[in-house]
């Protein structure tokens, strides 16, 4: 992690880190789950359910933290998002083209839906299924798709009704989250156009007025093709946003960049960069203190300290050959809210890290 000025640098990769081993990391557990991958995960605010995506079996999974037994299933189209409201009570799910729904963790049952307002001679599955809670639990926001353009849609929990559309200048929109106080919303995704650099896009919940949108950096940005923001995330203080940047193996050498980014969310400006993490996915711990990111191919997870900005400890995952072969970022991260563990999705099963 290196600290940059007001101007987006990449820095040398880092030198290694230390191991899983040497730093009291270690595997307290594994949850069986798909035959290809669980991505994404979401932990409930009490810490006692995870939630993961099992794509290739179209439905999610509801485990029991503690006895690592699955709880139920929820059936679903395809590939989804996932995130639990502040109660815990109920769990969102969105669909790449299909809007949004609501279920209710005890019974499995929906207990509302936000539609994609496809418009004629739209591609139903531009876009993605990013969902997001508000943390006062009142506000949905989701991806949607009409015209070949996807833009953001806030949405009222409590009466079903479609509040706000936000719509960036992008093609492609692939992340979302809700700043801790629930005053700002974020959604990562690429720059359209030529380039199609990197960026996530930024608009106060209460206005629909834009914020300052945060550039991934690039080896050459003008020449960058392919680039992507694939995985975002608030600092708990709400000060910083962390963007994993993502790039398939053939735009790499167009300087796309596939590094993790961590940006001053009122200015704009990128406050530190991580390198050579392969992008995918990135998150803070509870405290604010660890940034986790996935390594390229999703074969490993580094820790950083954001203070200090260096690596802390490694985890070293097996290869997903299937994920690797598609270009996919994989290895998807969830921290417990109790900040002890970290869920990391491994190919079809998600393995559960004890930190200290």
């Amino acid at each position: 992690m290196t600290p940059t000025g007001t101007a987006p640098e990449v820095s040398q990769a880092p030198t290694a880190s230390p191991s899983a081993a040497a730093t009291g990391l270690r595997q307290v557990a594994s949850f069986a789950g798909a035959t290809l991958h669980v991505d994404p995960l979401a932990f409930s605010p009490d810490g006692r359910t995870l939630a993961g995506n099992e794509g290739s079996e179209k439905r999610v999974r509801l485990w029991d933290v503690e006895t690592g037994k699955a709880t139920a299933t929820i059936t679903a189209p395809g590939n989804v998002s996932v995130g639990f409201t502040p109660d815990g009570q109920a769990l969102a799910t969105g669909y790449a083209g299909y809007g949004a729904q609501l279920w209710d963790v005890g019974t499995g049952t929906s207990t509302a839906t936000f539609p994609n307002p496809v418009t004629t001679g739209a591609n139903p599955l531009g876009g993605s299924g990013a969902v997001a809670v508000s943390p006062d639990g009142k506000t949905l926001a989701s991806i949607g798709n009409g015209g070949g353009v996807t833009s953001v849609l806030l949405w009222d929990v409590a009466t079903g009704k479609n509040i706000t559309k936000l719509t960036p200048r992008s093609s492609v929109l692939l992340c979302l989250a809700f700043s801790p106080d629930g005053k700002t919303i974020a959604a990562g995704g690429n720059g359209g156009g030529v380039t199609n650099q990197g960026n996530v896009y930024t608009w106060q919940v209460a206005t629909g007025t834009p914020g300052p949108t945060l550039r991934l950096a690039t080896t050459d940005p003008v020449k960058v093709i392919g680039n992507k923001v694939s995985s975002l995330a608030f600092s708990p203080d709400g000060k910083t946003i962390a963007g994993a940047g993502f790039a398939g193996p053939s735009y790499l050498q167009n300087g796309a960049y596939t590094g993790t980014q961590i940006w001053d969310v009122t200015t704009g400006t990128v406050v530190s960069t991580v390198t050579d993490t392969g992008g995918g996915s990135v998150a803070f711990s509870p405290d604010g203190a660890t940034l986790a990111t996935t390594l390229t191919g999703g074969t490993g997870v580094e820790l950083w300290d954001v203070a200090a900005g260096k690596a802390t400890g490694t985890i070293t995952l097996p290869t997903n050959s299937a994920m690797t072969a598609a270009g996919t970022s994989g290895a998807p991260l969830a921290f417990n809210p109790d900040g002890k563990t970290l869920a990391v999705g491994v190919g079809g099963t998600v393995q559960l890290w004890a930190l200290r």
